[in-house]
């Protein structure tokens, strides 16, 4: 089953028009509604403690009902009543600098480890099992929403704080820490650092650290409070999902995280890789809009990615497939957003509704919500929605409906038909992201994971993002990429040396291994023995900018420019020279390991930003010679951006969807290299494909627009 719908937040809208608003829903096809989760949730069904009025929620179920949707609805957990503050003083998040978090802004503003808001919780929890647990129009529950700690930077400051320093949640980190290292010994031998060298006598006497390692804090010490904070939040996830279940096994339960979702320096305090773990299925909030350049930032008529939406979905869906979960966009942009008074930042479009859903289908979503579906007067932030603010239907709203078309006529295609394996993974290691961001390197982690997946998108190859967990199974990819990646541990630097020595190939850069899971230094690096694997050591590291590079692919020769490192290494004796620095030293190298291979570059290829041709066609190369097809070949030079993604049915059948980001119509020759194509369906009333007698598709796209046609393979 593949839903889609809109979030309603009932109380932002005159109870007169609450029936007409879901009637438009349903003729435009929606089949569910989201309610309750954030805006119009715990703190405005209950204004007095034990005296809740679920009056309207009983009215969005009958309405519901009336019209053949299902509900999603929301635990309520993130967002507490004002009274749970008044009685609890202590109850608030605190900074770092032991302020606690100001009332009336974001959510998230409570302390989950205090007592009270867990058994207030429970309570509120509780009183909506024993209403809606078993309602027959109850499709399942949101549990909080966006979890982590807030994510907006107070005014004049650049980043949001570092939280929890609640004195509970203090307390539960000193448990945490028990539990991790049993000895105080052992936990101060993890902690050893020269500045400071501080030794404890008990658990009791550690202190959450209130300064990163940037600041001279001891490496560690952060390490293990940040991943600290997303065990924290998993807990807490984890014990609404067991009351639920407790109370109806049968539902399904879902918590969402925000766009790509992954925590850039630790500040949210979650850990996408982990997080999934504690319910049924897991959600991305989906607002392309807000990654747009405007138009005057780049100079085109029209405004421009910053990064492609396909990034964060194949994050999503790379999430979702390796926790085994559904994948569901619970909130996805409705409308022109962001900006306050000066807004909308991005003035989100017809087209983009239908491109970004068809993109979210072809990553396997089984659910779109657009976040919302009227507009709100009560928000100055602009927050467009797929109905004015009287209630009309826009072009979005009809927009959303030729999606609800296709997925009532197609839906059982696209319910059954999943994403193709990708040949090739990129490592995301969330130690190393929160490690490389605490000591000033933020930028190069964050840079280097999308740049290269970038480069892959370009060249028509699906990449999934793996975690170190995940690097036991790597035999399901031919190719490994490990970007910036400094911190390695022990354990992941066996498999992957394993993964090579069983016949695939992995692509290192400089930074590989810095340092072991302690964040002490390799004594050899890349270290865990990943030297071996690589066939080189390094001896020498220079910090330089323009770094020439001259490289050889088969009959290639290509010129290529490093970023910020360059690397001298002692070589194997068998390791084999693919390219050299202008002073002749080895800037990239392959070396036989196994029945495998590495490819180390010696300086950052992965933070390289141009996205010229030359360095296209370098990687194009190196890939082809690898063995490595793209998965959907445009058979010319272009400059397109195209998405492509195949989806597979069991009887052989393929959906292929085209989305064209750019803002250019397209007309392009296609090939799928995997497969032999005899003839395509559109099941899309915009744009066209045709097969000819080779297999070879004919695509022509408007700009802005997507397609998705079905294609039989002999």
């Amino acid at each position: 089953m593949v839903y889609i719908g809109c979030s309603y937040s009932l109380l932002h809208h005159h109870s007169d028009e609450w029936e007409r608003d879901l009637a438009q829903m349903a003729a435009a096809g929606h089949n569910v509604i989201r309610v309750g989760e954030l805006l119009a949730s715990w703190d405005l069904f209950e204004q007095e403690p034990g005296r809740p009025d679920l009056s309207s929620l009983d009215s969005a179920f009958a309405l519901a009902t009336k019209h053949s949707m299902k509900v999603l609805l929301g635990t309520g957990a993130s967002s507490p009543p004002v009274w749970l503050r008044s009685r609890h003083p202590d109850i608030l998040i605190e900074d770092r600098a032991g302020i606690s978090y100001p009332p009336g802004a974001m959510w998230g503003w409570a302390c989950i480890n205090h007592p009270a808001y867990l058994q207030e919780a429970d309570r509120y929890l509780g009183q909506l099992l024993d209403r809606y647990g078993n309602h027959p129009s109850l499709l399942g529950w949101q549990i909080h929403n966006e979890a982590g700690y807030p994510f907006i930077a107070d005014e004049g400051k650049l980043q949001p704080g570092w939280y929890d320093y609640n004195a509970h949640t203090i307390n539960a980190f000193r448990n945490w820490l028990r539990k991790q290292y049993e000895t105080i010994d052992a936990l101060n031998n993890a902690w050893l650092w020269v500045p400071s060298n501080q030794r404890f006598a008990s658990f009791d006497d550690v202190d959450a650290p209130r300064r990163t390692p940037a600041e001279w804090a001891v490496p560690k010490s952060w390490l293990d409070w940040r991943m600290f904070c997303c065990d924290n939040f998993n807990s807490l996830i984890k014990r609404q999902h067991e009351q639920i279940k407790k109370h109806s096994p049968q539902t399904v339960t879902m918590t969402n995280m925000y766009g790509a979702a992954y925590d850039r320096d630790g500040r949210l305090g979650i850990n996408i890789w982990t997080l999934p773990k504690q319910c049924d299925v897991i959600g991305f909030d989906c607002y392309p809009g807000m990654q747009m350049k405007t138009a005057e930032q780049t100079g085109r008529p029209v405004p421009q990615i910053d990064s492609p939406t396909a990034w964060f979905l194949d994050f999503a869906r790379s999430v979702a497939k390796q926790n085994g979960k559904e994948l569901w966009l619970p909130e996805m942009e409705s409308g022109p957003l962001g900006g306050w008074v000066k807004g909308p930042q991005y003035a989100t479009t017809a087209s983009d509704i239908r491109r970004w859903g068809l993109m979210g289908l072809a990553r396997g979503a089984r659910m779109i919500l657009y976040q919302g579906y009227r507009e709100w007067p009560s928000l100055p932030l602009h927050w467009g929605a797929l109905a004015d603010w009287h209630g009309k239907g826009t072009e979005r709203l009809a927009a959303s409906a030729q999606l609800a078309k296709l997925i009532a006529n197609h839906g059982d295609q696209l319910g059954k038909a999943q994403p193709i394996n990708a040949q090739v993974a990129l490592l995301h290691c969330q130690r190393s992201t929160v490690f490389s961001a605490s000591v000033g390197a933020q930028d190069y982690a964050n840079e280097a994971m999308q740049n290269m997946y970038e480069t892959l998108w370009k060249l028509g190859y699906t990449v999934d993002y793996i975690a170190p967990e995940r690097l036991a199974a790597l035999q399901d990819y031919r190719l490994l990429i490990v970007p910036f990646v400094p911190l390695l541990s022990q354990a992941s630097a066996q498999a992957i040396a394993e993964y090579v020595d069983r016949g695939a190939t992995v692509i290192t850069m400089p930074r590989t291994a810095m340092v072991d899971d302690n964040c002490h230094v390799w004594k050899s690096r890349p270290g865990g023995g990943l030297n071996e694997v690589i066939g080189a050591t390094e001896t020498g590291l220079w910090v330089e900018d323009d770094i020439k590079v001259q490289a050889a692919v088969g009959k290639k020769r290509f010129s290529l420019t490093g970023m910020h490192h360059r690397q001298q290494q002692d070589l194997a004796a068998d390791t084999i020279v693919l390219g050299e620095f202008a002073n002749g030293d080895p800037a990239i190298t392959v070396h036989k390991y196994g029945a495998g291979q590495a490819i180390h570059f010696a300086t950052h290829m992965d933070l390289v930003s141009d996205r010229n041709r030359n360095y296209l066609d370098f990687w194009h190369s190196l890939l082809i010679d690898l063995g490595l097809r793209p998965d959907v070949e445009v058979l010319a030079e272009n400059d397109y951006l195209l998405d492509m993604r195949l989806l597979r049915h069991d009887d052989g059948t393929l959906l292929l969807f085209v989305a064209n980001e750019g803002d250019l119509p397209v007309s392009a020759k296609l090939r799928l290299p995997a497969y032999d194509v005899h003839a395509a369906q559109n099941l899309w009333n915009i744009g066209l494909i045709e097969c000819d007698k080779k297999g070879v598709l004919s695509l022509k796209l408007p700009a802005s627009e997507a397609l998705v046609a079905l294609l039989s393979t002999n």
